[in-house]
Formats: structure tokens, C-alpha cells, sequence
């Protein structure tokens, strides 16, 4: 099996400029050629629901497990044409793409489409100068899964501790800040601090596949 790279820009698969990271967890073409989706979003929420409310192709849509800076979204929308011509050529030459999609507001996003050889260069060609215009080919190559998102094993606290730490330098060469930084900048108790710094990080290293641990 063997996938195909392409990089676009997050403007055509973020659901909003609010959303500055994130990922495409699921996405679904329906029969009347609307689209359901699901994302993790990471950005201002409220700046989120309000262009979703504002949206006129956004025919619904759900927010749940939210917090100040994340959420996760349930979208039914109307994809523009470009984006339903892409899936209706996937779908004739049955081919995936593969998830999640990561978002990143200024990197692009990488897509991977995965199938046979031939099936790929078909589909290649069959894209239109509107959508090659608007992508980059990276390459076509042996498919092979990707590592599951490291930050997913940490939970939301642990994930917020370590990225006030990165944001006040206690993980800087020299380090510029401690552990009473990182509680100070966070609201919370030195120990506290320590405790979540020190359980994210021995979660970290034990997702690491086996060959990258240090022995």
C-alpha cells in the first residue's frame, strides 16, 4: 500500500481562523453533499462559536469538552466545490485519507491519501488545475502509520503545567526558571507544579517507542 503527501493551507480545513492548532478527527461526505467532521480545536473558543454562528454553510453544530483554550467540535456543513470534487475523486478511485489531519495556523496542512500505486497516480491526474494550484505534492511513498499524537497520553493539566514550563524556560539550555515559576504563571502550588511536571514528563518518556528510550 503506499500513500501520497500533498500540503494545503489550513484556511481549507480549519473550521475557523480562530483556530490556531488542532486536528481533523473524523470527516464524512453525506449522500446530499454535505459534510460532517469532527475536530479537536485548540484557540480562542469563543471566536469559534461565533463565526460558526455566522456561518451560512455551517448547517450545525455541537462544542463539547471545552475548556479556556481547547474544545472538541461536531461540524454539519456544506464544503465548498473544490473540497467535494477532491472526496468524489477519492471516492472513484477508492482510496482514504488518512487521520487524523493536523492543523497548524502558518505550517500548511499535510494530507495523506492512502491506496494502491497505480489507484494513486489515477487520482493524481484526475485533480483539476483549480486544486493542483492550491496544493503542494510532497511524495508518493510506502505507507506507513504514524505515530499516535505524544501529547494525547498526557491529561489536560499535565499538558497545561508543561506548557507553561516550556513558555517560562524551566526546560531552557541554561534553564532561566523553576518550578515556582511555572506555579506562579499557572495559579497553582509549587508542589502541585512539581507533581504534574514531574508524572506529564514520566508519561511522555513511556510513550516514546521503545528504541528512542534512553537505556
Amino acid at each position: 500500500m503506499r500513500s501520497l503527501r500533498l500540503t494545503v493551507s489550513e484556511d481549507d480545513l480549519s473550521p475557523s481562523p480562530a483556530v490556531t492548532r488542532g486536528a481533523i478527527l473524523n470527516m464524512r461526505l453525506l449522500p446530499d453533499g454535505t459534510m460532517v467532521e469532527l475536530y479537536r480545536a485548540e484557540g480562542d473558543v469563543d471566536a469559534l462559536i461565533t463565526e460558526l454562528d455566522g456561518d451560512p454553510s455551517c448547517l450545525q453544530y455541537e462544542i463539547c469538552g471545552r475548556n479556556e483554550r481547547e474544545c472538541y467540535l461536531y461540524n454539519h456543513c456544506r464544503p465548498d466545490e473544490q473540497l467535494r470534487h477532491l472526496h468524489s475523486i477519492l471516492d472513484r478511485h477508492a482510496l482514504m485519507v488518512d487521520l487524523p489531519i493536523r492543523i497548524e495556523t502558518g505550517v500548511g496542512v499535510t494530507i495523506r491519501i492512502v491506496g494502491p500505486e497505480t489507484q494513486l497516480y489515477d487520482a493524481f491526474h484526475a485533480f483539476p488545475e483549480t486544486i493542483r494550484a492550491n496544493m503542494t505534492i510532497e511524495n508518493i511513498g510506502s505507507y506507513v502509520p504514524e505515530t499516535p499524537e505524544i501529547r494525547s497520553v498526557l491529561t489536560n493539566r499535565q499538558l497545561e503545567v508543561i506548557e507553561a514550563a516550556i513558555a517560562v524556560g524551566y526546560y531552557a539550555t541554561p534553564r532561566t526558571a523553576t518550578a515556582a515559576d511555572v506555579a506562579e504563571r499557572i495559579g497553582c502550588a509549587r508542589s502541585t507544579a512539581s507533581e504534574h511536571l514531574r508524572n506529564g514528563e514520566a508519561r511522555l518518556i513511556m510513550a516514546l517507542p521503545t528504541g528512542s528510550q534512553t537505556r
